[in-house]
């Protein structure tokens, strides 16, 4: 892999077992255990994936969640080191040897989004099958603040994008997109690296074993979820892409041209059982993705009680709609 790559992820989980026991179930990965390593190689389709491990004692008295890692090929990770503090980074660890051989550092860029180094061969590309690794992306609150550093380090190019989404290139080739979003009630209060993972079994089963969506995304990658394991490790599950194309999602949303066209049936013929088919939709995807919305999302593993009343609520708003069908 070249300097500036992309080449592996793992997982830091504070219940290994768990852990992958959620994974298997989501992803459909399988497991493979490193012999004397204290590390565990997730197989999807019998090719290597990630690897997960038990969280570092140092994490795990910072009380830090449990957290997926990216991992980026360098050529010297001693010169990164440098480079990075030097451009105003973090060091967290490292340099040190890698299992399996070569030699890693984990980073923090200058807003705190963490990332590792890796010096050796160790590493496996990024692939569009279900279950699979499918890339990466870095959220923050302010690009300029992070550009010289990843410039520098990299030699990443980072391009004008609309919206706030910048595509990232190296030699030509687009590696990841960097999403600028500044209100952290929409980005989250961390500044973060996210790796993107390929939907390949029911979002159902994340809640089943234990995690949560958060949010459903548009990404330039396609449609996603951003969602949670058990233990609060974040990661992205795209319907389905290649990430070394730059576009915006092409889809006709056929379903909101619909809805438009059921609200101006229900304005202009005061009918209102256009509105029982409105608030089903809502209770229906309100009770999938585990959240509702009224002026601003209400989760059900943090807001219950709120929660559940918006649910009664709209649930009973449906079925006055459809009592009413031709108004009052």
């Amino acid at each position: 892999m070249a300097h500036g790559e992309f080449i592996w992820c793992d997982l830091s989980a504070y219940e290994p077992d768990k852990a992958m026991s959620f994974y298997a179930s989501v992803f459909g990965w399988s497991w493979q255990r490193e012999t004397g390593e204290g590390m565990h190689i997730a197989l999807c389709g019998g090719t290597p994936n990630a690897a997960l491990y038990q969280m570092p004692e140092k994490f795990m008295q910072m009380g830090m969640p449990s957290f997926w890692m990216s991992y980026i090929a360098v050529n010297d990770v001693a010169a990164a080191v440098a480079t990075a503090r030097k451009m105003g980074g973090k060091v967290e660890l490292g340099p040190e040897e890698f299992p399996g051989g070569g030699r890693y550092a984990l980073i923090r860029d200058p807003l705190g989004a963490g990332f590792t180094v890796l010096e050796g061969e160790t590493g496996a590309p990024v692939s569009g099958a279900p279950g699979a690794r499918a890339g990466h992306g870095l959220f923050v609150s302010d690009a300029q603040a992070i550009i010289p550093f990843y410039e520098a380090l990299f030699g990443w190019s980072f391009d004008t994008g609309a919206g706030g989404v910048r595509p990232v290139r190296l030699g030509g080739k687009t590696l990841f997109h960097c999403h600028e979003i500044p209100d952290p009630a929409v980005r989250g209060k961390e500044q973060y690296w996210a790796v993107l993972f390929v939907q390949s079994r029911p979002l159902s089963e994340i809640a089943r074993n234990g995690g949560h969506i958060e949010t459903k995304l548009d990404l330039p990658e396609g449609r996603a979820v951003l969602a949670r394991d058990p233990h609060g490790a974040a990661f992205i599950l795209l319907k389905g892409g290649d990430i070394s194309r730059d576009h915006q999602p092409t889809d006709i949303p056929w379903l909101g041209w619909l809805g438009l066209v059921l609200i101006g049936v229900s304005v202009f013929t005061q009918h209102l059982w256009p509105w029982t088919i409105f608030l089903g939709v809502w209770v229906y995807q309100g009770i999938q993705n585990q959240q509702t919305f009224l002026l601003q999302p209400v989760r059900r593993d943090s807001h219950a009680v709120l929660y559940w009343i918006l649910m009664l609520a709209f649930a009973a708003m449906a079925i006055v709609s459809a009592a009413y069908p031709f108004g009052v």
